[in-house]
């Protein structure tokens, strides 16, 4: 194998559900540099790279994936590569875009979840108070149910 620099990355965790993958969190895995780009715009300079996870698509339901390294077609460009704009050198510094990934996302989920329950609570709520009316306490006397 050719010596590509290894780096670290943040790749996302995914489960499939309703026919799309949805990311159900984030790990720190070490990389494959295939490429790295440069563009000089009136706001910066802004990097991007090529990138080989060792692991394809990683689902929730795998425990072992085969590993994966750089592959090439005939006029030598990375078929399995993807594009990323954040690299480490270390684990430490991908572990810190990690765990504020993994905190968004907990927190997204956590204001979804709030919203919908809220919602369900509040349509419940209402069809309740419209198909059971509490009788009047007047009337409950008036049957004979004095207490």
């Amino acid at each position: 194998m050719e010596n590509y620099p290894i780096k670290y990355a943040v790749m996302p965790v995914t489960n499939y559900a309703s026919g799309e993958d949805f990311v159900l969190g984030y790990i720190v895995t070490k990389v494959y540099l295939v490429s790295e780009y440069i563009r000089y715009t009136a706001n910066g300079t802004k990097v991007s790279y090529d990138i080989v996870y060792p692991i394809k698509g990683l689902k929730s339901s795998q425990v072992m994936a085969d590993l994966r390294k750089p592959e090439f077609d005939e006029v030598d460009r990375c078929i399995n590569a993807e594009r990323n704009n954040d690299l480490f050198d270390n684990y430490d510094e991908a572990k810190k875009l990690c765990n504020e990934k993994n905190s968004a996302l907990f927190r997204n989920d956590i204001d979804n979840y709030t919203e919908k329950n809220n919602f369900i609570q509040d349509f419940e709520l209402k069809v309740f108070e419209k198909t059971v009316s509490m009788p009047n306490p007047e009337d409950l006397k008036n049957n004979g149910m004095n207490r």
